[in-house]
């Protein structure tokens, strides 16, 4: 039975703050011990195993300084990723989506140059973003940051009624989610023949 709290894949990410313009990408190796942050979410039903896989994995990369935070409430993994950016050079979303699309938005609009590694372990039931890039094992992504194995990712920029946001998987006004909990309710209109 495969553990989807030990299952997450590994992107780079880097961009330029040049707002006008589309976000570019590039690759860095380290020369020196890795800085780590997990960025879990607390409202995750799935947050104590989570915190005991990764637990776990630490101790097999003790060259690796990993560390741990939990949001409190939402805006959080934002507040956290854009806070802690000069103190690390990866961050690992642990939740869904949206905690992603939290720590996504809070390094890209943090003042400080990009994080060179951004990661997602899944931890809520959707896990969309994670269905399209593949998953692998927390102990796998772990190896892969050692030797600087990574994938480059794109992310789009959207800017409405002066707010602007990053996305990596989907950019989306609401209507996904009032249809999906129409559907669940048995209330859904649908085209008829």
């Amino acid at each position: 039975m495969t553990n989807l709290f030990s299952e997450l894949q590994l992107r780079t990410l880097n961009w330029h703050h040049n707002q006008s313009s589309a976000p570019s990408f590039s690759f860095t190796l380290f020369d020196r011990e890795l800085k780590v942050l997990f960025i879990i979410n607390g409202k995750s039903k799935r947050l104590n195993a989570v915190q005991l896989e990764i637990e776990k994995t630490r101790s097999n990369y003790p060259d690796l300084q990993i560390h741990i935070s939990v949001s409190k409430r939402s805006g959080d993994c934002f507040r956290i990723a854009n806070s802690e950016l000069n103190n690390y050079e990866a961050f690992i979303a642990c939740g869904g989506d949206g905690t992603f699309n939290e720590v996504l938005n809070g390094l890209y609009f943090s003042k400080n140059p990009p994080p060179k590694y951004i990661g997602l372990l899944p931890a809520e039931s959707a896990n969309d973003f994670m269905k399209s890039i593949g998953r692998r094992s927390v102990d796998q992504m772990l190896q892969n940051l050692k030797n600087n194995h990574a994938k480059p990712m794109d992310i789009g920029l959207l800017s409405r009624a002066g707010r602007t946001r990053v996305f990596a998987n989907a950019a989306s006004n609401g209507l996904a989610v009032w249809y999906s909990v129409k559907w669940i309710q048995n209330e859904a209109p649908c085209l008829q023949d």
